[in-house]
């Protein structure tokens, strides 16, 4: 009985990776050599970043659990990327770029946090506006992380105050005398405690959701790059790799029902 063309024999698999192996080798190279000219066509692009450390003042609140910790310096990382501070960015960086556009700077940014250090990346054609923009959102998003720090704060203490409140208006109920409460009639405690209880919602908005526990650190400025940013053209040139050995093993079959034909 003659051999059934379709049937596979891992036998005959081996031996025809053999004997053409540099099929398998050829197309592999030829897959990386036109993933690399892939890569260098696409237009060059420079990488500065800025650097911004984001701490936890333990001084106030001795040591936490991790994971409070963690969302301590998170929601305080994400204010870099907050709509109102990309704006601001927008707004300062078109007197010198006109042609920016709110989608086409937020491409430029990423962000990327090793433990308290936030680095904030800039992807630009242009290697001294990469750092411009750079050292710009440094500059604001520090500056709205310490605002919004401080509105937390106010939050904070307009929470105690209103727990402070919720205590008097207990004792004005009952007309009981609290040294820590001035007030005699409930009318005068009630809009005192709307008042505050507003204050602390106003102050909580404004807060973004960072904790009055936050503290920004040390700062470093972004330098201007001095060479092109090859972000993935090791991976790209892999793959154009890989999908051409693949390809060579693929046509293995073929090549072998030629040979015995």
């Amino acid at each position: 009985m003659e051999d059934d063309p379709l049937t596979f024999s891992p036998r005959d698999a081996v031996l025809s990776a053999l004997r053409y192996w540099w099929v398998i080798v050829l197309l592999a190279i030829l897959g990386a050599l036109v993933t690399l000219g892939i890569s260098g066509m696409r237009k060059p692009a420079y990488e500065a970043t800025a650097k911004a450390i984001i701490c936890i003042d333990y001084t106030s609140t001795g040591i936490l659990p991790q994971s409070s910790e963690d969302i301590a310096l998170a929601s305080a990382g994400e204010i870099f990327l907050n709509r109102g501070v990309v704006e601001t960015m927008l707004a300062e960086l078109k007197l010198q770029y006109p042609e920016l556009t709110y989608e086409s700077l937020f491409s430029m940014l990423s962000i990327e946090r090793h433990g308290a250090m936030w680095n904030l990346r800039v992807r630009a054609a242009d290697y001294e506006q990469a750092a411009i923009i750079a050292n710009t959102w440094l500059k604001i998003g520090v500056e709205q992380i310490q605002s919004a720090q401080e509105h937390a704060e106010k939050a904070s203490a307009a929470g105690m105050y209103v727990r402070t409140l919720a205590q008097c208006l207990d004792a004005v109920m009952v007309n009981a005398a609290l040294p820590t409460c001035p007030f005699t009639t409930m009318e005068e405690l009630q809009q005192v405690l709307a008042q505050a209880q507003a204050t602390k919602s106003a102050e909580e908005a404004l807060s973004l959701g960072v904790q009055p526990l936050t503290r920004i650190g040390a700062q470093e400025e972004a330098q201007v790059p001095i060479k092109v940013a090859r972000y993935d053209q090791g991976l790209l040139v892999f793959s154009g790799a890989l999908i051409g050995l693949t390809v060579g093993i693929l046509l293995l079959p073929l090549l072998m029902t030629k040979k015995r034909a």
